[in-house]
């Protein structure tokens, strides 16, 4: 997204949250019920948060570390980390 200077514009947190949602329930095949599900609960183990990750990072063109993998335990607090990583760049 651009402005008309051409700068870039940052998603909003809510569309970030409806995003991730989108990715975490196509990795999770539908089992997560809203944005505070425990993704560990439904059987989200960490080779598929990595997968999340990969495409969250293709998504918004940001690079994360392996290690905040073990934070990502809701969808709200993936599209907290994203929209934090977004602010930063």
């Amino acid at each position: 997204m651009t402005t008309r200077q051409g700068a870039t514009k940052q998603p909003a947190y809510e569309s970030i949250v409806e995003q991730v949602f989108e990715i975490v329930s196509e990795v999770a095949q539908g089992e997560v019920a809203g944005e505070d599900t425990n993704l560990a609960s439904v059987g989200l183990d960490s080779m598929a948060l990595l997968d999340v990750m990969a495409l969250i990072e293709k998504r918004y063109g940001i690079v994360l570390t392996e290690e905040i993998v073990d934070e990502f335990y809701s969808v709200k607090r993936i599209a907290r980390i994203v929209y934090d990583a977004i602010k930063a760049s």
